[in-house]
């Protein structure tokens, strides 16, 4: 294996992987978590400020200060899970999947030939109002709405069975970090930056994402 790792998710990965607790810087650890798993829903999520301090409330309620968290203390955090299927709908780290034809179709008037590989962007499908009512509106809630459980058209961790099989690990791993950096931490981003979205296997903010990081202790 070379030196050069990539820059993303997968080289942070590998990169960080062998390094020892002294090596390993805390600011390091929180600015990777915030780029990869809380920056993709920024753009939507300044607009809609009122959710974050939801969140914390809940964590609050559920946790408190305990030092471990129970998979019962998991499950009640709804609103949470709520603003995380909310957050991959708009910015899904993987933008789409790719299938391979079994056999022959017919979709829209297009014969497309088995053994064709087809791509299916979920980045499109979740932005469009034929599947969801104001698509670009940040609405957690929406998970709650029979309307708004469209088949085929939220599929972050794709879909059948080839899915991916470790979808309710992370959305259970992701409801624990959130806890245990909303347990110690609040965070506020600079107002003056605008974001960009750049694709380089996963999604990631394009250019720096500044924030500020306040101690709750």
């Amino acid at each position: 294996m070379g030196e050069d790792l990539p820059n993303n998710i997968l080289g942070n990965i590998m990169k960080y992987s062998n390094l020892s607790e002294d090596q390993f810087d805390m600011e390091i650890m929180v600015d990777e978590f915030l780029t990869f798993f809380v920056a993709a829903g920024i753009p939507i999520t300044l607009k809609s400020l009122f959710i974050i301090p939801r969140v914390r409330d809940e964590i609050d309620a559920v946790v408190g200060d305990k030092d471990f968290i129970e998979y019962e203390d998991v499950m009640k955090m709804e609103y949470t899970l709520l603003v995380l299927k909310e957050t991959l709908r708009l910015y899904s780290p993987a933008v789409g999947t790719v299938r391979r034809l079994a056999y022959d179709m017919t979709v829209g008037g297009h014969h497309i030939p088995a053994g064709s590989s087809v791509q299916m962007s979920h980045y499109i499908m979740a932005r469009m109002e034929k599947f969801f009512k104001n698509p670009l509106t940040f609405d957690p809630e929406r998970f709650l709405r029979d309307e708004d459980k469209p088949l085929y058209a939220y599929f972050p961790f794709s879909l059948g069975t080839r899915s991916c099989i470790g979808q309710q690990f992370a959305l259970i791993e992701a409801r624990v970090i959130l806890a245990k950096l909303y347990q110690n931490y609040d965070f506020k981003l600079d107002p003056t930056q605008s974001f960009g979205i750049l694709d380089q296997l996963t999604l990631k903010p394009k250019g720096q994402c500044m924030n500020y990081i306040y101690s709750r202790q």
